[in-house]
Order: C-alpha cells, then sequence, then structure tokens
C-alpha cells in the first residue's frame, strides 16, 4: 500500500466509535479503498471519572482528618491551597 509516494505499513488514528461503527479519517480513505483486507486492532481509551475531574472527587481522594465540619470556606480552602 502506497501513502503520497511511500509505503504504508501501518496507520494510527483515533476515532469516535457510533454505532459500532469508526469512521476513516479523509486523509487515508483513499489508501483504504485501494486495499483488499486490512488489519483492526482495537483499543479502547479510558475517561477519567467524573468524580476524578471535579473538586468534591478530588478532596475524597485527599481526606482530611478534622474534630468538627468545615464551613464552606474552610472547605474551599483546603481545596485551592493545594
Amino acid at each position: 500500500m502506497e501513502w503520497s509516494g511511500q509505503k504504508m505499513d501501518s496507520v494510527l488514528f483515533d476515532a469516535v466509535v457510533r454505532d459500532g461503527q469508526i469512521e476513516i479519517p479523509a486523509e487515508y480513505r483513499e489508501v483504504m479503498q485501494q486495499a483488499t483486507t486490512v488489519q483492526v486492532k482495537l483499543v479502547q481509551k479510558k475517561r477519567k471519572k467524573l468524580s476524578e475531574t471535579r473538586i468534591l472527587g478530588k478532596m475524597m481522594q485527599n481526606p482530611v482528618l478534622v474534630d468538627r465540619f468545615l464551613t464552606r470556606e474552610e472547605s474551599n480552602d483546603r481545596y485551592y491551597d493545594r
């Protein structure tokens, strides 16, 4: 297989799966149409859990033991001071 005049053994690209289908990027479509067979390797990218990206999730991952409830201001200071 050739692409831009060079032999192409493999192509790596990120894609979104929609209804079980993956769209080949435009820059590779013409080359792939000429191929009779291809080998496909699917690797699922890991997403961060929502709780890992939000303030509450970060606070839960880094607990601080206190002898009383914190006020909202104290709680926010605990997060933003890190």
